[in-house]
């Protein structure tokens, strides 16, 4: 499905990358179904290469222009409609900025740090593992809030070595990286700090393409002290692997740390760095310093000097609890599944749908989950779909999503019961939309009877284990006969 994602965020110099590194770690991801569009204000030409690696379209927009300006121009400039879906990711994309978005009637994501304001968006993505659903104010009752680290933006490089176990014996080289951009300086002070602490055999810096210091950086360099710039996340992943210890902020970084599994001693700059952090203290996963700008190079030397292996082997156990690979699909499933509620749409089966109805019923799946397993006959299927289409008592319908069959249900009015047999088109399986798709036709069936009280009744294998949780979750009771599971619901 080559559905159109719009991102919308910005980095530079002075306000750091890190929206724009956690928008392309979605985006990569994303890519893989959707068409994906990045829209920023004027990139760099690093930048750029960057965004274009990920994305298929990049547009720049206008500097300088207030939060209105900016929110038509990318309206107009993007050209959204509310066939679209938006993912935006920055401070100032705030309740003003999100309801103008919502105008368009487009599917709005928001990626947000601080829970501020009142939102708009139908999709909020924090990662905080401090944050709750109380702390946001929304008028929109069906808003689907992804909170925690089972919603970590990482990147599919770092997610891949989430399940990996890891345990050091060593302290013998650091890596300092204080984001892309650093526009604090911080790295030096650090970088001071671990120097005089002697410990270390090598000791790795990181920085992006918006550092602007790399000059006065240079003059502290030595022979075990090397510098890394702009690199790709496997490189990146290389320098890290051959590290023990890591210093860095408290922001997306430091996640991907976890998902390597490292020892980390961190500490904060920016607001939307201070829950992060704060949870990460409490519940040792990192070595806490405090306020970066304001915490002493002799205290950090002190730090560096005496930090344990039994500490970082500690951390390193409880932060691969924290991330289990799944983030970045748990996220691609909630804004599917939110299209998919906005936009699908329920027909009646025509006779037309004739051979559409055969491949279906003959998918290896649908054979292997049905009662009876045979392979179907087209002849047979001819002479049964006929029937069936003109039984007063058949109700059949497909399910569309953009023009594109998604799949069958079928309700057969037998005695008091209205009795279910659906199949899933295999595109759009493993997609969480099984609930979802059910209820539509369950919804157009009570339209057309014009009954909201009706008694529906399903057969399932106790393996198949998908259809099983569609009925429980839409409320229908279990329960079993000769190995067969039955689910009733009175509706």
């Amino acid at each position: 499905m080559n559905k159109k994602i719009i991102f919308r965020a910005d980095g530079n110099s002075h306000i750091g990358l890190g929206h724009i590194v956690r928008s392309l770690a979605l985006a990569e991801h994303l890519s893989a179904n959707f068409y994906c569009i990045f829209a920023i204000i004027q990139p760099t030409p690093e930048l750029t290469v960057k965004i274009k690696s990920v994305c298929n379209e990049i547009i720049s927009l206008p500097d300088s222009i207030g939060e209105q300006e900016d929110s038509n121009i990318f309206i107009q400039v993007a050209n959204i409609s509310n066939d679209d879906i938006i993912i935006v990711d920055g401070y100032s994309f705030n309740e003003s900025y999100q309801k103008t978005l919502k105008n368009t009637g487009a599917l709005l994501v928001f990626i947000d740090d601080l829970h501020k304001g009142f939102q708009y968006s139908d999709i909020i993505i924090n990662a905080s593992a401090q944050v709750k659903a109380s702390d946001y104010i929304t008028g929109n009752k069906n808003i689907e809030l992804c909170l925690g680290y089972d919603y970590a933006l990482l990147r599919p490089d770092f997610l891949v070595f989430s399940s990996i176990e890891r345990v050091i014996n060593k302290i013998n080289n650091l890596f300092i990286c204080l984001g892309g951009a650093d526009p604090n300086n911080l790295t030096i002070k650090i970088l001071r700090a671990a120097q005089k602490s002697k410990r270390f055999k090598e000791i790795h810096i990181v920085i992006g393409t918006s550092y602007v210091f790399e000059n006065i950086l240079n003059g502290f360099l030595n022979e075990n002290t090397f510098i890394h710039k702009n690199l790709s996340a496997p490189k990146l992943i290389e320098v890290l692997k051959n590290c023990d210890l890591v210093v860095c902020s408290s922001s997306g970084i430091m996640t991907e740390c976890f998902a390597l599994g490292k020892g980390v001693i961190s500490g904060y700059f920016a607001d939307n760095q201070f829950e992060i952090y704060e949870y990460a203290v409490l519940h040792n996963l990192i070595v806490g310093i405090g306020n970066l700008q304001k915490v002493s190079e002799t205290y950090l030397t002190e730090v560096l000097d005496s930090i344990k292996i039994e500490t970082i082997n500690n951390q390193i156990s409880l932060q691969k609890k924290l991330i289990d690979g799944k983030s970045l699909r748990r996220i691609e499933r909630i804004i599917f599944k939110k299209y998919f509620i906005k936009k699908a749409i329920v027909k009646k089966t025509k006779l037309t749908d004739i051979e559409l109805y055969f491949e279906w019923t003959n998918d290896i799946e649908v054979r292997k989950n049905s009662i009876n397993q045979e392979k179907i006959l087209f002849i047979n299927h001819e002479q049964w779909f006929i029937s069936k289409i003109k039984d007063p008592e058949t109700y059949m319908y497909v399910i569309l999503l953009d023009d594109v069959p998604f799949g069958q249900v079928r309700f057969e009015h037998i005695e008091n019961y209205y009795v279910i047999n659906y199949s899933i088109a295999p595109a759009a399986r493993g997609r969480g939309i099984g609930a979802q798709f059910l209820q539509l036709a369950i919804s157009k069936l009570k339209e057309e009877l014009n009954d909201e009280c009706i008694i529906l009744f399903g057969q399932v294998k106790p393996e198949n284990i998908a259809s099983k949780n569609i009925f429980i979750k839409l409320g229908f009771e279990e329960t079993i006969n000769n190995k067969i599971i039955n689910f009733t619901l009175l509706k």
